[in-house]
């Protein structure tokens, strides 16, 4: 019999005491100690759940209890033995927590529970009455299902670069002496997070994260003027140079592909590699797909009708021109602000393939008004087509001077933000480009898509 405890409260004694009651009996309990306001928990939470269901189908006759516990919630828990803090994986065995950190992955961890299950039938004789396995596939990073992200690694330095009016921000992270990658934030008006660095190996990568203008950290807030696509390439190659970095990979994500490929076709000789997940290319079409009703809105009808009931049924043929004058104050200041949330919150509502409540929602984009940055220069860009000739990532000669840089492109099959045809586009632009279709939505969050792209930078280092 298996047993899964589930535990969010850090007062649920009787959930503890029923823990302490089975493990007393040798039974096996999967224990999953999750705190609402835990980072490291909220990140595992959905590894997790996979790990107990598969646990459960695959080794119904294992006897190992296993538990996810950091060191905030062990504090306040009360086992019957004696227990001792980590913040990672953990195995509990006859009332103790034994340390063990495996290699990032919940495959890792299936392998010890693995090993420690034959161990216990060789002990108990087991193995010689159960019926004969095949050999399991000895685990390589290649084959591994689900691999945990990289830890946080600690700010080496952050600073500003001035623009003219704008003052851009950079934040580096991980090895000094690594493999140089500039983070290409989305958008347009993302900003960037520092948990974007989690999927590159920290002692092996120096990762440079860099708020694009108007954007994160950079001042102005939410500034259009001097604001285009050439000038902010014109900003990473100040970075790039301020930091002496003489060639790095390139790493962009939705709008950040965009702006990446812009980049690399103007300075190929600095790019070592390209890894871009969810592409955009800038056409009117993709724009549309989105932000026009003709083709996201028919995936999430109730989300589209959210974004569109602001605006009015004869204003509706033209929905960018409509949240347009809103987002320029023609209706007042109180539309604007209601108009720059829904854009932006309509854009969140359908990026990962599990959807977001719309409580999560709000509290991402309201956090420093994350969305009126977004929204406005996301119009802006859109507006003005990217500031690149029309089409432009759409003329496969352009793409000649990439010819000597490794291409991975990643792409979710369920990507509603960015439809999968644009991935399908440029791999055929680029005939020596990897295209990786993954089992997921837009987000690089999203379980498939985080797999790939570690495993995909692990292997450039």
């Amino acid at each position: 019999m298996v047993k899964v405890y589930y535990i969010k409260k850090r007062d649920d004694s009787t959930q503890i005491q029923n823990i302490n009651n089975d493990i007393s009996k040798n039974m096996k309990v999967i224990c999953f100690i999750y705190w609402d306001k835990c980072g490291a928990c909220s990140e595992v939470s959905p590894d997790w759940q996979t790990a107990s269901s598969k646990f459960q189908q695959n080794h119904p006759e294992n006897n190992t209890v296993i538990a996810y516990i950091n060191k905030d919630a062990l504090s306040q828990l009360k086992f019957d033995k004696e227990v001792h803090a980590f913040p990672h994986f953990s195995t509990i065995q006859g009332n103790k927590i034994k340390d063990f950190e495996p290699d990032r992955s919940v495959s890792g961890l299936m392998k010890f529970m693995e090993e420690e299950s034959k161990k216990e039938k060789s002990l108990m004789g087991g193995g010689k009455t159960r019926r004969k396995q095949k050999p399991r596939q000895k685990k390589t990073r290649k084959n591994k299902k689900d691999v945990y992200y990289y830890p946080q690694s600690k700010m080496l330095e952050s600073g500003y670069i001035k623009s003219g009016i704008h003052s851009v921000y950079y934040s580096c992270y991980g090895n000094k002496n690594g493999k140089p990658v500039l983070v290409v934030h989305g958008g347009p008006g993302g900003g960037t997070l520092p948990k974007m660095t989690k999927i590159f190996n920290p002692k092996k990568y120096y990762i440079i994260l860099v708020d694009q203008r108007g954007c994160g950290k950079s001042t102005p807030i939410g500034e259009r003027r001097n604001n285009n696509t050439h000038e902010l390439i014109k900003d990473f190659e100040k970075i790039r140079k301020k930091l002496n970095i003489k060639k790095w990979m390139l790493y962009g994500g939705s709008w950040g592909t965009f702006l990446s490929l812009v980049y690399a076709v103007k300075h190929p000789s600095i790019v070592s590699e390209m890894v871009i997940r969810g592409i955009f290319l800038g056409g009117k079409d993709e724009i549309e797909w989105v932000n026009a009703g003709t083709g996201a809105n028919y995936f999430f009808p109730d989300k589209w009708e959210d974004y569109i009931k602001q605006i009015p049924e004869n204003e509706r043929s033209d929905l960018l021109k409509a949240y347009g004058r809103r987002f320029e104050g023609e209706l007042g200041n109180k539309i604007k602000d209601k108009a720059l949330y829904n854009w932006a919150k309509w854009e969140l509502s359908i990026s990962k393939l599990y959807p977001m409540k719309d409580t999560e929602i709000k509290k991402e984009l309201t956090k420093n008004d994350l969305y009126k940055s977004f929204a406005m220069l996301e119009y802006h860009y859109f507006k003005n087509n990217c500031f690149v000739p029309k089409n432009y990532l759409r003329n496969k000669q352009i793409y000649k001077t990439l010819k000597n840089i490794p291409i991975e492109i990643v792409h979710g099959r369920y990507d509603i933000v960015c439809p999968p045809s644009s991935a399908y586009e440029l791999h055929n632009y680029i005939p020596h480009s990897k295209l990786h279709f993954t089992q997921a939505g837009h987000a690089a969050s999203d379980l498939k898509n985080r797999n790939k792209l570690i495993e995909i930078t692990d292997k450039y280092v």
